[in-house]
């Protein structure tokens, strides 16, 4: 990777409120950039958490492996859950406009 592209990746991980920069002159390709960059980073920090958070319940001894593939959320988790998705999709359609 070079300089310039490494400054723009630096600045996008310590920056995810930024002044969206413009990558490529056409500004539709630019925006689906941003709105990649903008998944990627959630699905990082997401899956990162997962994974401590598996990992820290197990090894304490509060839930199994076999507990948490065969979980099966209540209708008011599914809710929120859904409430939030709906707010990621709603800050990627801001992007793209």
């Amino acid at each position: 990777m070079n300089k310039a592209t490494e400054k723009r990746v630096d600045f996008l991980i310590k920056d995810p409120a930024r002044v969206k920069p413009d990558f490529i002159a056409n500004p539709n390709i630019d925006k689906l950039i941003s709105v990649v960059m903008r998944l990627a980073m959630e699905n990082s920090v997401l899956r990162d958490r997962i994974v401590r958070q598996e990992d820290l319940l197990i090894r304490k001894g509060v839930l199994t492996v076999e507990d948490i593939e065969e979980y099966e959320p209540e209708k008011e988790i599914i809710s929120a859950s859904q409430a939030e998705s709906y707010d990621l999709i709603r800050a990627i359609i801001n992007d793209l406009e």
